[in-house]
């Protein structure tokens, strides 16, 4: 069997007969179908079941920072024992026998060698059992950590579909002239530096464009309305407790030095507790964006409109900007 010539890729490929189309593959149908979607008039949706989802993540939220900040405080008051009972320092993490016995004649124990560790004399017993105490709380603030982590996680994403459907129903409570795409008023809560302010001014949009008490009948009138002290207070301890957060306390205030361990155990315990206000203000703001425009939209009715174009969130920022 002889097969057909390679063809050159530096020639052009053949074009098809004239009159025959070649049938769009999966993915460019696919393509075309969203796009048409994007464009296609929509009505108002209840947030209510992204509002119940995230609920349940903030408590989970709440819970993990109480119990960080519970154990934070047990760390330190352990730390203060040991420091009582003659330590200066703190062992190294998973510390091996080697580094054991450097740890012992900093701090002037009666324990020189792997042979006493290994005959268990009451000087060595009394540093593995400190040594085995600070393995203990590191590991369970590891453990603290990936949970708090996987519930920020899940946290952004609740919290980006929530705004993204806020945002989206705007329109169809005849508020119109945003700033935000949907798309956009996510988007900015991903975009590091610019996220430390920008969301504030998304959700300074979703509360005013959703005032029950704006005139229907003039889709600017909330452009008018009074801005919300809740949203610049929620976003700001929103910024403090991503600026105090655990980690970069840890990473800012690292020493061996016991005491230094005990200030910094106090003071993540305040910073623990620093992140449940976030959460619960951030509840209430939800709860009260969601109950703003179910206010609204029991005013306005059902009501299909076009999603808002690139372009026109562009003109009113361009508004926006001037009218400030």
């Amino acid at each position: 069997m002889t097969l057909p010539p390679a063809r050159d890729p530096r020639l052009p490929r053949p074009r098809e007969p004239f009159g025959i189309r070649r049938t769009p593959s999966d993915r460019e149908q696919l393509a075309r179908r969203v796009a048409a979607d994007r464009r296609a008039p929509y009505g108002y949706e209840s947030n209510r079941r992204n509002l119940t989802w995230l609920s349940g993540a903030l408590a989970a939220w709440v819970i993990l920072a109480l119990l960080t900040a519970w154990h934070d405080k047990n760390t330190a008051d352990m730390l203060e024992t040991w420091q009582a009972r003659g330590f200066a320092t703190v062992p190294p993490g998973q510390a091996t026998l080697d580094e054991l016995v450097d740890f012992a004649q900093a701090n002037g124990i009666a324990c020189n060698s792997t042979l006493e560790i290994a005959s268990a004399t009451p000087e060595c017993n009394r540093m593995i059992e400190f040594a085995a105490a600070i393995n203990n709380a590191d590991s369970t603030s590891s453990i603290l950590f990936v949970g708090q982590l996987l519930a920020f996680i899940v946290l952004l994403f609740l919290v980006g579909g929530f705004v993204h459907r806020a945002s989206r129903n705007l329109r169809t409570l005849k508020s119109e002239g945003q700033m935000f795409t949907p798309n956009w008023s996510v988007g900015w809560l991903f975009i590091p530096i610019v996220n430390l302010w920008q969301p504030m001014q998304v959700f300074g949009e979703m509360w005013r464009g959703s005032d029950p008490k704006a005139p229907v009948d003039d889709p600017a009138a909330w452009q008018r309305g009074p801005r919300s002290p809740l949203v610049s207070f929620w976003w700001l301890t929103v910024v403090a407790s991503l600026l105090l957060s655990p980690p970069i306390i840890t990473r800012a205030l690292a020493s061996a030095d016991i005491q230094s361990r005990v200030d910094t155990a106090n003071f993540m315990v305040w910073s623990d507790i620093l992140m449940v206000l976030p959460a619960i203000v951030g509840l209430i703001l939800f709860r009260a964006i969601h109950a703003r425009q179910e206010a609204r939209f029991a005013l306005v009715g059902p009501n299909q409109v076009l999603p808002i174009s690139a372009e026109e969130a562009a003109a009113a920022r361009r508004k926006g900007k001037r009218r400030v």
